[in-house]
């Protein structure tokens, strides 16, 4: 576009809305060039008089984008005895959000920084997790229509790393620096974000919203423990709290997959756990009502019966809009409150969440694993027992309840347009085939093509009730 104004202020102000501007002029002013890149953090003034340093035309001027100030954020004091931390929003009325340690003594939650506004004008801060790689915290910062990955240090500053889906509450790392996140039931990933810069401003930031690996259950906060939980060999495990229901997911050595475990000894009033801190290699959880931290034995898991154990470690104050992490590499604040019962089998490693896989004593292994015999056997005596009620349930349908060609007709005619269509057909026979393995079922399959195009006399890619007649007798 053309610009005609008068004076230095018109220019100025047409300018300041601008990131930068190449733009010509004919003014006569000692030194300036006819053609000039004028990036918005000089000052107008210097440009007009001449006197900003000038290097002709420039190659990169861009009127929407420039690049962003990198920023270095602190590392968090991860040595010594670590500190249960929360990020809260609004806590006790407070306004802005902030970051609390829990006083083991008392429960409640003394305030540690506030995160520093300087214009942002985000609304809250959730997803956080310390990254044992580089002992930065990183947390999932919401503006009013887009959500962030920051940096923050203790003091409060932080930096914008990488934008994020919206929603994001429940958070850990892995030892390898990976960034896992779960919002909406969708986990997401973000690998080895301590590679990533951070930066001053979000605008131009790396889009990482496609992160998506599995669509589950997980919990209001999670952490991630490495073991040999399937006796296959170690693998990445997340692990999250949902009322009664302890969810752990495999995320490494192999396809993601999940179970829900029935975890035993937690406060039942409790639904919501905000909170997951791990300390080298105990694992702990927070109760939102006020009811309680509770340790996690990790001897106790069994993804074949199902089952975890949990013991209360110790009181915490009510909390909501929060989000639990701390250092994994501190020794735990706790005092112990696991049974005196166990040594150590191998360790476990993992970022916001760490465990040992400890074995029991012989005597009480025996008894575990007769106990957990005794139940397979019973399920399989139950499903066995429905199986044969279920046959023979089968039977008398067949011999009181036979369908007759029309009624089978009319069901397989799915649009009632009076005629069956081979892919109704398929898969109608595919219900009556439901225990066939997958040769059988290209087999049968093709046998109902060929049988199709024979009924089928006059081609018109469907058949009337007296020509499927004709495949009944074929199939049924």
């Amino acid at each position: 576009f053309s610009y005609f104004g008068t004076g230095n202020t018109s220019l100025c102000f047409l300018f300041s809305k601008f990131t930068s501007v190449m733009y010509y002029t004919g003014c006569k002013v000692p030194g300036m060039l006819l053609q000039r890149d004028r990036p918005t953090n000089h000052s107008m003034t210097s440009v007009l008089l001449g006197t900003a340093n000038s290097a002709g035309r420039s190659a990169s001027s861009n009127l929407l984008t420039k690049p962003a100030e990198k920023v270095d954020i602190a590392k968090w004091p991860c040595k010594g005895v670590g500190q249960p931390l929360q990020a809260l929003n609004k806590f006790n009325g407070s306004k802005g959000s902030a970051i609390y340690k829990l006083n083991i003594d008392t429960g409640k939650y003394d305030k540690l920084s506030t995160v520093h506004k300087k214009g942002a004008r985000f609304k809250t801060i959730n997803a956080c997790s310390v990254n044992p790689v580089d002992s930065i915290m990183y947390c999932a910062m919401k503006h009013s229509s887009k959500e962030y990955l920051v940096r923050i240090d203790v003091t409060g500053k932080f930096a914008y790393v990488a934008r994020i889906v919206m929603g994001q509450y429940s958070a850990t790392f892995d030892s390898e620096g990976n960034y896992y996140s779960w919002g909406g039931f969708k986990l997401r990933k973000i690998p080895k974000v301590q590679n990533l810069p951070a930066y001053a401003d979000r605008k131009g930031i790396p889009d990482r919203r496609k992160s998506v690996i599995a669509t589950l259950k997980v919990g209001a906060d999670m952490a991630a423990v490495t073991a040999n939980l399937e006796g296959t060999g170690s693998k990445t495990y997340l692990v999250g709290l949902r009322g009664e229901t302890a969810n752990v997911v495999r995320v490494s050595g192999g396809r993601v997959k999940q179970w829900s475990l029935r975890a035993k000894g937690l406060n039942k009033a409790c639904n919501h756990w905000g909170s997951a801190w791990s300390f080298k290699t105990e694992v702990y959880f927070t109760c939102n009502k006020g009811k309680g931290v509770y340790q996690l034995d990790p001897g106790s898991v069994n993804l074949k019966t199902k089952q975890a154990k949990f013991y209360k470690a110790g009181d915490s104050a009510k909390t909501d809009s929060n989000d639990g992490m701390n250092c994994m590499k501190g020794l735990s604040p706790f005092k112990p409150v696991l049974p005196p019962r166990y040594e150590a089998a191998r360790k476990l490693v993992g970022g916001g969440g760490a465990a040992v896989v400890l074995r029991p004593a012989k005597k009480e292994e025996e008894e575990e694993e007769e106990e957990a015999d005794e139940q397979v056997e019973e399920e399989q005596a139950d499903e066995q027992e429905g199986e044969d009620e279920e046959a023979e349930a089968h039977d008398e349908d067949e011999e009181d309840e036979s369908e007759t060609p029309e009624q089978v007709f009319e069901g397989l005619d799915k649009d009632k347009d009076g005629k069956v269509t081979l892919v109704e057909l398929k898969a109608a026979m595919e219900e009556l085939g439901t225990d066939l393995d997958e040769e059988e079922k290209k087999q049968q399959e093709q046998k109902i093509s060929n049988t199709f195009a024979i009924a089928d006399h006059d081609k018109d890619g469907k058949v009337t009730l007296e020509e499927v007649k004709v495949v009944m007798d074929k199939f049924v």
